[in-house]
């Protein structure tokens, strides 16, 4: 599967609304999943995550030597989340679900979910390995990896029209 590049990706008032609507909706489901789960979410700090999503697609659209494919984005996109503790409990699952909707967003569908429990356990143990990586090793690489993964796990979405 090929993944089309930032360049395919128009970053005008109504991408960055879609991302809005994206954070709200990933949210709102990150909650649900914590009361199942224990622990509570924190009220999100919408501004400064998407003020951090609009910088990460600012370096990417304008850094002129390489070409960015989307999943790149994401693994940033979802590091930044991660490290920047923009909640006080709960950055994972927000930094996950945000980008499983984004992905669904851009027209892939990204294999996160709990109706299959053992891949769902073996992906939260893959995602807790890359939290502690974060931590020993050097975060371009680690996000080289979380890139790849997300693109392992991903396909096509078969969206249908409304």
């Amino acid at each position: 599967m090929k993944a089309f590049s930032i360049k395919d990706i128009e970053y005008n008032d109504s991408f960055k609304e879609c991302l809005n609507e994206v954070l709200i909706k990933a949210h709102e489901k990150a909650e649900e999943f914590s009361k199942v789960n224990m622990g509570t979410l924190t009220p999100v700090r919408k501004d400064k995550i998407l003020k951090s999503i609009e910088q990460t697609f600012n370096y990417f659209t304008y850094n002129p030597n390489y070409e960015y494919g989307i999943f790149t984005i994401c693994a940033k996109i979802f590091s930044d989340i991660l490290m920047n503790h923009y909640l006080t409990n709960g950055n994972k699952r927000l930094a996950i679900v945000f980008i499983k909707e984004l992905l669904w967003e851009l027209g892939y569908y990204f294999k996160f979910t709990k109706s299959q429990w053992d891949d769902y356990d073996n992906d939260l143990s893959i995602l807790k390995m890359y939290v502690v990586e974060f931590d020993e090793l050097d975060r371009d690489i680690v996000e080289e990896t979380i890139s790849i993964w997300f693109k392992d796990n991903s396909t096509i979405a078969n969206k249908k029209e409304d």
